[in-house]
């Protein structure tokens, strides 16, 4: 797989991984974000909502993520259509549904965060000087996740409404060391590699007069600037499950070109690592954030998810103790060996012991004579 290879030094700070609407980008076709998470279809019957008295269905999310729709099967007498908002939480959405039943988008304009398993409500309302009807869809089938409430209460007589709920994936975010662990006063080439997954768009079937929010701008940018003191950044080398065309170099980052598809940009930072010696036998954590924005229509949002990683410092490396080796005697070839094999360097002391104790003994013997 070929690589785009950036090469320059970086100041510390925290890793980021991020993806902003100025960023350059390619256009993509209009598409709306988030995967079909609860789906419940309507009947012929309808209940009437009086404009201004809030409605809320409850409801369990099946999937994690951003809910950044919902739609609703709705109709309203309201001459040229009421505007209809759904709440949830601190996040408001809007739209209008009209005088011909059918299914209405409402796009939050900044989706709130949801959990596989969890309950939540979102609560509807229209606003009208009128007091005419909004007309909400009967629910088909009896829906065992949630029902439609009245201040807090299920409500007796009707059992749910029909809706849809759209749930955008968050990015994935993993950031690994290789090696995972250096000795400290040691210079040891490491890489940090940074990867991110970016969800892509997925585009549901649409009724004949469904507004759907297009996607206007979004970019990736992986950032780096948060290195530790101790690691010296040599090269930078990027590419994407798109090709390594799509990495862009720019000062502390890499910005990601993105196409609307699901995409895996991959980062890595080749170094030097060279701890002082008081910081052995410790861990030290790099964290990395990847974010993605999503422009629905005027007012893009903006999803993150975090990633970290650990490289273990051990203690200064202890020196190979120095091994003694004792040499054999040698000669050359011009010596001259004694009868029994062994060199005169070995036989002339040996014959000097034996003179002097030869004289002493001739002159114990004239002594006593």
């Amino acid at each position: 797989m070929t690589k785009r290879r950036f090469v320059g030094a970086l100041a510390a700070g925290t890793v980021a991984v991020s993806l902003w609407p100025g960023v350059a980008s390619a256009a993509p076709s209009p598409a709306r974000v988030g995967n079909l998470d609860q789906d419940v279809e309507p009947q012929a019957a309808s209940i009437n909502v009086p404009l201004g008295s809030p409605a809320t269905q409850s409801f369990t999310a099946d999937a994690s993520g951003r809910l950044s729709y919902v739609a609703l099967y709705c109709s309203t007498t309201q001459p040229g259509g009421a505007v209809v908002f759904i709440v949830m939480g601190s996040t408001i959405a809007d739209s209008i549904c009209t005088a011909s039943p059918g299914w209405v988008q409402f796009a939050f304009h900044q989706p709130p965060t949801v959990q596989s398993g969890g309950h939540y409500g979102f609560t509807i309302q229209a606003d009208s000087p009128y007091g005419d009807l909004l007309a909400l869809a009967v629910a088909s089938t009896d829906y065992a996740g949630g029902c439609l409430q009245s201040n807090g209460t299920c409500r007796r007589d009707v059992t749910d409404i029909a809706f849809r709920t759209y749930v955008q994936p968050s990015p994935t975010v993993k950031l690994a060391w290789n090696p995972a662990q250096v000795h400290a006063g040691a210079s040891t080439p490491v890489t940090l590699t940074i990867q991110v997954g970016f969800p892509g768009y997925w585009v549901p079937d649409v009724p004949t007069g469904m507004a759907a929010p297009s996607v206007s701008n979004f970019a990736a940018e992986i950032k780096y600037d948060g290195l530790p003191s101790w690691f010296t950044l040599n090269a930078v080398s990027c590419t994407t499950s798109a090709g390594p065309d799509a990495c862009v170099s720019a000062p502390g980052q890499v910005n990601i070109t993105m196409t609307g598809s699901p995409l895996t940009a991959t980062v890595e930072l080749a170094g030097t690592a060279v701890v002082p010696n008081p910081a052995g036998n410790q861990q030290a954590t790099v964290t990395g954030t990847g974010c993605i924005a999503y422009g629905f229509a005027e007012v893009p949002f903006i999803d993150c998810a975090a990633g970290r990683a650990e490289m273990a410092i051990l203690g200064a490396a202890t020196p190979a103790p120095t091994s003694i080796r004792t040499l054999p005697v040698t000669t050359s070839a011009s010596d001259t060996r004694g009868t029994s094999g062994e060199p005169y360097g070995v036989l002339l002391p040996a014959f000097l012991l034996a003179a002097l104790a030869s004289g002493f003994v001739l002159r114990s013997s004239r002594a006593r004579v």
